[in-house]
């Protein structure tokens, strides 16, 4: 273990969620401290040991031809962008996650308890937004005083922090709650279980409150796929009584919700999913979909530029789904390379669930967390925030840590 760079690491990842703390433009203080972990741990092994340094960025770097293939997309229609720079910028977005992010984890970690220990520090920073947004939803303080840039609004009785739009508090939250559940398993004091218990209630009550559509969507996901992964971890643990305990809990959060807090705006905005027609915002996203549709068939090959295709919508927004808004900004190639790193995700799941996660209740609720995260992307613009997807991709690490430990062949 390099103690100097792993600092770096532990920080960067209690920084991760917020994202509002930045230096420049998107650079938040996260991103710098995960720069220098990986620039501290280079200048560590490059002098020593050039091979394993090549092997981790490039060999064994699974997202490598992903991004490459996207980055063709991105070269190729670059030329078309109204503001090239802001492309530019996207693309190192997308450089830093899968190529130095990735390669500093692989580097770094090699040790599966490890990835608890992160995983642990995440959890802790994201309960403390969680818990803030939570008293201030219901008593109307700001125990942060001011530093979280709590607020409420956004066209209704939605919450938020740091300034972003609530659909995406919404879902950082929404991926600390399966890592809660996890924990729930994995930790031995009956003390640690009741407060992930009660963290998860909490971000249950947060995500409803921040009336984020595909949050919700996603949490109902996770609670049905939930008892099936847990019988998977474990067969010993009974299926229906699992199912009965969590739908007890739900209903029992759910009645209180409703008894005793009042969002009668956010129930309203949540009843626009069965009845689209009613909602301003999902006939908007209809229509940039249609935008989106119409100008890829006229542009298939080439795209608009990475993030500039909203110049070209009649909102000036982009499109909220990643696969479309990739194809008309970076063009087939950019849709082929993206759609490639959300189908690693998927069969690194797939594998987990044939090995019944290696009986790790971490695992398990990491390979949930990824699930929710690209359900939610299928609804979001700009898919490819740090937050999300730096736990996705070391979710993918621990599952080789596990099976190179369980001597398990790859198939």
């Amino acid at each position: 273990m390099f103690y100097g760079p792993w600092i770096f690491l532990i920080v960067g990842f209690f920084t991760l969620p917020f994202s509002f703390l930045t230096v420049y433009k998107n650079l938040t203080i996260s991103d710098i401290l995960l720069a220098i972990a990986f620039l501290f741990v280079s200048l560590i092994i490059v002098p020593f040991n050039l091979r394993v340094f090549e092997q981790n960025i490039i060999h064994n770097n699974i997202f490598l031809i992903p991004v490459s293939i996207l980055g063709a997309g991105f070269f190729f229609s670059i030329s078309n962008a109204f503001f090239p720079m802001e492309s530019i910028t996207a693309f190192f977005q997308i450089i830093f996650i899968f190529c130095l992010i990735f390669p500093l984890l692989t580097m770094l970690i090699n040790n599966p308890d490890t990835v608890k220990e992160l995983m642990a520090v995440l959890l802790i920073s994201t309960s403390l937004i969680a818990i803030a947004i939570f008293v201030f939803s219901l008593f109307n303080i700001d125990l942060t005083a001011g530093l979280f840039l709590l607020e409420k609004g956004w066209g209704g009785e939605r919450f938020s922090f740091g300034g972003l739009e609530p659909n995406v508090p919404g879902r950082i939250v929404l991926q600390i709650i399966p890592v809660s559940c996890s924990f729930i398993f994995i930790a031995r004091k009956r003390f640690t279980k009741i407060l992930n218990l009660i963290l998860i209630i909490v971000g249950m009550f947060v995500i409803i409150n921040t009336g984020s559509r595909s949050s919700l969507l996603a949490l109902l996901c996770g609670i049905l796929l939930f008892p099936f992964f847990l019988k998977q971890t474990n067969p010993e643990i009974s299926l229906t009584r699992s199912l009965l305990l969590i739908g007890i809990l739900t209903i029992a959060a759910g009645l209180y919700f409703l008894k005793d807090v009042q969002f009668s705006g956010i129930i309203d905005r949540y009843a626009t999913i069965f009845s689209v027609k009613s909602s301003y915002s999902s006939l908007q996203r209809i229509n940039l979909v249609e935008q989106a549709v119409e100008y890829i068939v006229q542009h298939p090959l080439f795209g608009a530029g990475f993030e500039n295709f909203h110049f070209l919508t009649d909102e000036y927004i982009t499109v909220h789904n990643p696969i479309l808004a990739m194809w008309a900004e970076n063009g087939i190639f950019g849709m082929i390379g993206f759609l490639s790193i959300y189908l690693i995700l998927v069969i690194f799941c797939i594998k987990s669930w044939q090995n019944h996660f290696f009986n790790d209740y971490l695992l398990m609720g990491m390979a949930i967390m990824v699930i929710l995260m690209i359900i939610g992307d299928m609804f979001m613009a700009n898919s490819y925030k740090r937050i999300l997807w730096v736990p996705s991709i070391l979710f993918v690490h621990y599952y080789n840590l596990l099976r190179s430990k369980y001597n398990l062949k790859v198939e």
